[in-house]
């Protein structure tokens, strides 16, 4: 038998408004890419909706670099290192739907470590 799941508060029903007007942005890292923050397309302006973080593993890396997807202030709001295996080959997203409450810009924060090889891609979607 199914169990109901409401009452639901207009607050927790997302509206057509956060996949209208996409705006994707895009990093792409090597092992070479120096260790550091790289922005993510232009300033987020107050009542910006970050979508999805996408991440796409070209070629796998041989060490263990950290990556994580924030903001000016924290760096890893959207994506942490949790759940994230960057010495396979695949695509990695985290459905946000988070809104930006101050204006910031979205930033990935990168270090390759020791790595030798490895190719990724960041897609940063968001909407206002």
């Amino acid at each position: 038998m199914p169990a109901f799941l409401g009452p639901f508060s207009s607050e927790e029903i997302f509206s057509e408004k956060e996949e209208k007007n996409l705006k994707a942005s895009q990093v792409e890292l090597d092992f070479s890419s120096p260790l550091g923050s790289y922005n993510l397309g232009e300033i987020l302006p107050l009542g910006t909706i970050v979508n999805k973080v996408i991440i796409k593993v070209d070629v796998s890396f041989n060490d263990l670099p950290i990556l994580t997807i924030g903001n000016t202030v924290s760096p890893d709001i959207w994506l942490d290192t949790s759940g994230l295996d960057l010495s396979m080959e695949g695509i990695y997203m985290v459905e946000c739907y988070d809104s930006v409450n101050s204006t910031t810009q979205g930033k990935a924060y990168w270090n390759p470590k020791g790595c030798t090889k490895g190719r990724l891609k960041v897609y940063f979607i968001t909407s206002f």
